[in-house]
């Protein structure tokens, strides 16, 4: 039976919003690499489900928690420190890669 582990249990760990875009990607799987975990955000759950499969390409899969959530809800953030259990001086990165929503 694996043990299920917070996200900031042993490493450096870094948030990145807009996870699954182009930007987020390639920085999620340059911070997968250096060895940092991360947990990722973002809105969409078939890029979310690329980015997990990017991970796991590069041998990184256990260290990158995913998030599905729109950062323009009230809830947001408290949903995204909740399911990733990153608390304050475990955090060493944010990274937001999201755009803005278009206006008109």
């Amino acid at each position: 039976m694996r043990e299920e582990r917070d996200v900031s249990d042993t490493q450096r760990v870094a948030i990145v919003t807009g996870a699954a875009g182009g930007i987020g990607t390639a920085l999620t799987g340059g911070l997968l690499t250096a060895g940092i975990r991360v947990a990722g955000v973002d809105r969409d759950r078939d890029l979310l489900t690329a980015l997990s499969t990017k991970a796991h390409e590069l041998g990184r899969a256990a260290d990158l928690l995913t998030i599905q959530t729109d950062l323009t809800s009230d809830s947001a953030a408290e949903q995204i420190i909740s399911a990733s259990g990153v608390r304050a001086p475990a955090l060493s990165l944010t990274a937001d890669c999201d755009s803005p929503p278009a206006t008109g």
